[in-house]
């Protein structure tokens, strides 16, 4: 059996909060004879998923993932998780304190600091060089109640005719974008742990950020750094730690960090999206759009001044 040629044997992904821990293991991992991405603060400065990050996923042999309750709110730590998902990177977990997994995770043989400390660095080698696939959980989820099930269209909905009306009317589209609320409100009250609210709620919070800066938006000065869209793509993240592959979060998610100007992090997941519809049969123009456009300003952002 021909054995995968890799840039290295472990992509370690943590929280900064759990610098110390990582550096650590990563040392001892080393001695143990693996070879190493650390995933260094000084690279996250430059981007949250820089093309170099994705390439440095995609050439390792696994996805050794440091969890914690601070890893659990990293977007850095978020977006590589879900990066390596889609690469299909083994996942290797380390449980380091009492935060449970994404549920996505729930089923997949994890490490845990508190039962297997003495031998961590020794049980962590032999997960990377066994290499085994990581099979995600399944989402399994009975059929929405009819009433239910239409709220959910009708704010779906409501949320596509907020976008066109921004364009237009804003007092409009700020109306309609309130009585949205109130419905996404009303619907999260009757099913919470749903992932659609999730996802629903985090198209609200974006929707909410381009109601109020529109003007600026159009004009490329809308606030990279802004509450709603911070809330918006936690909601994401939220919806893809129980599905990985759920299309509407994954375009979602590209569509809030193109707002923040993560160019390459929003080409990759919006490319997913477009990628995994089009599987199944799925013409979602949105996404493709999306798409188009990221891809689009990665290319005025990468073109150089000549010299004449």
């Amino acid at each position: 059996m021909s054995v995968e040629c890799v840039a290295s044997d472990v992509f370690l992904s943590h929280s900064s909060r759990n610098k110390r821990l990582a550096a650590g293991l990563c040392k001892r991992l080393e001695e143990a004879g693996l070879s190493m991405w650390y995933d260094a603060d000084d690279v996250r400065f430059g981007g949250l998923l820089l093309d170099s990050i994705q390439a440095a996923i995609d050439d390792s042999g696994a996805f050794v993932l440091l969890w914690s309750a601070s890893a659990a709110r990293s977007r850095w730590v978020m977006a590589e998780f879900v990066t390596a998902v889609h690469l299909g990177r083994p996942i290797v977990p380390i449980r380091l304190d009492t935060k449970e997994l994404p549920l996505a995770l729930e089923h997949v043989a994890y490490l845990d600091t508190s039962r297997d400390r003495a031998r961590l660095p020794e049980l962590v080698a032999r997960a990377v060089r066994q290499r085994t696939p990581t099979v995600l959980s399944p989402v399994i989820a009975g059929d929405l109640p009819t009433d239910v099930s239409e709220l959910v269209d009708l704010v779906a909905n409501a949320q596509y005719r907020v976008l066109d009306l921004v364009v237009h009317d804003r007092d409009q589209a700020r109306s309609l974008n309130d009585e949205v609320s109130t419905a996404l409100s009303t619907l999260h009250e009757l099913v919470p742990s749903r992932s659609i609210v999730r996802t629903l709620a985090g198209y609200q919070a974006k929707n909410a950020y381009l109601v109020e800066h529109w003007e600026a938006v159009q004009a490329g000065q809308g606030p990279s750094s802004s509450p709603l869209l911070s809330e918006s793509e936690w909601h994401f993240y939220d919806a893809l730690a129980i599905d990985p592959f759920d299309v509407n979060a994954l375009n979602g998610l590209g569509t809030v960090l193109f707002l923040q100007r993560e160019l390459a992090a929003a080409a990759f997941f919006q490319g997913r999206a477009v990628e995994l519809a089009a599987r199944e049969g799925n013409d979602y123009g949105a996404a493709v759009a999306d798409l188009a456009q990221t891809t689009s300003f990665q290319g005025k952002q990468n073109r150089t001044p000549s010299n004449g």
